[in-house]
């Protein structure tokens, strides 16, 4: 029998849209496409982003919309909502600001990102208009939210081994160790196209040293064939002139045999 928890219906969208211009949704999208990207291979790292997460069990009212999130130890599957006492406690969470987002960005989603243990929170203004400064980390400590430095130059270095930087107006995602930035879908799909591209020209490659070697191939077996013919006209050669050579022989032996008789004869074949 099923309880009443079980018949509690979690929506999908709370209405809103997902981002309120082309910049923060976009931006949003890179970020989460790129979380994805760098956390592939991992089986038990759930990224999301814009989904539903509810926060109570049985309170469908009781929800919030993280713009991006990161939870470690949690599989990887798609999910309709995010059930906090299911999935678990998102590791990381990020924020793109708006106008209309600022005030619950620092307030009240604070709050309750800092109840829930989330370990950091990022928050950025890709217009820098609405925060001051418009790079903002907040990391937990002894369960509460400490606000962390963010230099321009080094950025935020994530206990996810991920540094965070603001650039030209995007927020940015390193590799801490190797410094390698993690690329976004349009940088992928650039990337996916010059390695199409590269291949492409290296199938050309092979194929024109394949031609150049089956021309060799073709000039080698003229040449052989050539040669052979040059061995058998030779041979030929050989041959007549071994058979006139005989030929002469016979004929003078003839000659000579002719002589011997007429002499025998007494009969002189020069007079």
């Amino acid at each position: 029998m099923k309880s009443s928890l079980d018949e509690v219906d979690y929506p999908t969208s709370d209405g809103e849209p997902m981002g309120e211009t082309d910049l923060h949704r976009d931006l949003m999208i890179d970020l989460i496409e790129a979380l994805k990207h760098h956390y592939r291979n991992d089986q038990q790292i759930y990224v999301s982003g814009n989904i539903m997460l509810y926060f109570q069990e049985g309170e469908p009212r009781e929800c919030i919309s993280p713009d991006v999130l990161v939870t470690i130890g949690a599989e990887k599957k798609p999910r309709e909502v995010y059930k906090l006492w299911e999935v678990g406690t998102p590791t990381l969470v990020i924020e793109v600001t708006s106008r209309s987002t600022r005030m619950r960005d620092i307030g009240t989603k604070k709050g309750l990102y800092e109840a829930m243990g989330v370990q950091e929170y990022i928050l950025f203004d890709p217009r820098a208009d609405y925060l001051k400064p418009p790079f903002q980390v907040f990391r937990a400590e002894a369960g509460q939210f400490v606000a962390c430095l963010a230099p321009e130059q080094t950025g935020y270095a994530s206990r996810l081994g991920l540094t965070f930087r603001a650039h030209e107006g995007r927020l940015r995602i390193f590799e801490t160790a190797s410094g390698h930035i993690i690329p976004t879908p349009a940088e992928m799909g650039l990337r996916a196209e010059s390695e199409a591209e590269r291949a492409e020209a290296e199938h050309q490659r092979a194929e024109a040293e394949h031609q150049r070697a089956e021309t060799e191939h073709q000039r080698a077996e003229t040449e052989q064939q050539r040669a052979e013919a040059e061995r058998q006209r030779a041979e030929a050669a050989i041959r007549d002139a071994t058979e006139a050579g005989q030929h002469a022989l016979a004929e003078k032996a003839r000659a000579d045999r002719l002589a011997q008789r007429l002499r025998d004869l007494g009969v002189d074949h020069q007079g």
